[in-house]
């Protein structure tokens, strides 16, 4: 259980530095009014929020064996221009467990997109009322 809140809160306070930056990088030091400062904030969340789903959603299909025929395809090519195809050859059901040994859950990264997603929705519904 600890590890998996541990887990969790690593990949939100990495979507609060991006929320940050996003929210830096369009001035909301610099902002004269309310409105615009809760739109920035809604705008950084909303990016931070994406950008997780998108790595989870990545991560998730990863995990469900995607991409594995074309990384075993690079494995093997690199091995053969190595020259150690012989000593390392496997073959792609062997590749597969291997992978799957190391993969982990996307959970935590959608987890943490989504809590980012329903702060920009909070703050687009506080947008929305004052506008």
């Amino acid at each position: 259980m600890r590890d998996a809140v541990r887990k969790y809160l690593i990949d939100t306070a990495i979507g609060v530095a991006i929320a940050f930056i996003a929210c830096v990088s369009q001035g909301i030091f610099k902002t004269e009014s309310t409105v615009d400062t809760i739109r920035i904030l809604c705008d950084g969340f909303f990016a931070a929020a994406m950008l997780l789903l998108a790595a989870g959603g990545l991560q998730w299909t990863y995990n469900g064996g995607v991409m594995d025929g074309l990384g075993f395809s690079f494995k093997m090519a690199f091995s053969r221009i190595r020259g150690d195809f012989e000593s390392s050859h496997m073959t792609f059901s062997e590749y597969r467990e291997r992978r799957e040994k190391k993969s982990s859950t996307p959970a935590y990264l959608l987890l943490a997109g989504a809590s980012h997603l329903v702060i920009a929705l909070i703050f687009f519904a506080i947008y929305y009322g004052i506008q």
